[in-house]
């Protein structure tokens, strides 16, 4: 119990400490300096609804500042921001992009080989809808019915482990967030995809665990211990002597 104590203190510490602008973690728990952007081989575009976009939960943001090819775009709300689901230029027969393809979970969703991928689709381009299972399915209804872009999704032999994304909880333990359904999809698809996606789950590792701090879950019977002492010891440093060390990459 004194644990738990002593960390609300040092978590309310860090409540008065202003937000990164990018990745939206407190400015000592900031994560953008630690991660080293990863190419890929086609472009990834991330509808992002708006109402997820300013969470500090929120994975797919966290997508855009680890992958050199991702963009985001953000869609929804009282403005609509219809112009952010215009792909016209990605449609137009003979265009530049290559083939576009929805990543989401379509009944009728092709799933590719690495060697179908590289073969037919290396150079094009994958948009992710990211919010809760309606925005994003709302999301890719639209673009479907509007572009008629094929539907992409993960082989079932590689969701093979519970998710990592301990912000948020689904009746399904193999449901994926946003980041760790992309990272899947480089590892399938990519020549170099399991190197990439190991250091790519590192990088949402400490992201998921430095969320679960300032949320306070860090207690012995929510978290592991190890990473309770790691927690208290980095909170610890960043409230007294300034930025947070790599201790969450290790």
């Amino acid at each position: 119990m004194d644990k738990a104590k002593n960390l609300l203190h040092l978590q309310q510490q860090l409540l008065q400490l202003g937000r990164c602008p990018r990745c939206f973690l407190y400015d000592p728990l900031c994560i953008c300096k630690e991660i080293s952007a990863l190419e890929i081989p086609f472009e990834l575009l991330l509808v992002i609804h708006r109402s997820e976009w300013k969470k500090s939960s929120n994975s797919a943001r966290i997508a855009t500042l680890a992958i050199k090819n991702a963009t985001p775009r953000v869609y929804g709300g009282k403005d609509n921001q219809s112009e952010n689901l215009n792909f016209d230029e990605y449609a137009c027969e003979g265009n530049s992009k290559g083939k576009t393809y929805i990543l989401f979970p379509s009944p009728n969703a092709e799933k590719l080989s690495q060697k179908e991928f590289l073969q037919e689709f290396a150079g094009g381009t994958v948009i992710v809808p990211d919010g809760n299972w309606s925005q994003a399915k709302d999301i890719s209804r639209k673009l479907y019915i509007k572009y008629r872009f094929p539907f992409l999704t993960l082989p079932e032999e590689t969701i093979t482990a519970r998710s990592q994304y301990r912000l948020r909880s689904h009746e399904n333990p193999l449901y994926l967030s946003t980041y760790e359904a992309i990272t899947k999809l480089i590892s399938v698809v990519d020549v170099a995809g399991e190197e990439k996606a190991k250091q790519l789950l590192r990088y949402f590792k400490a992201f998921v665990e430095r969320n679960l701090l300032v949320r306070g879950l860090t207690s012995v019977e929510r978290l592991e211990h190890t990473a309770y002492e790691r927690g208290k010891e980095c909170l610890y440093k960043i409230t007294h002597s300034g930025p947070c060390s790599r201790a969450f990459l290790s």
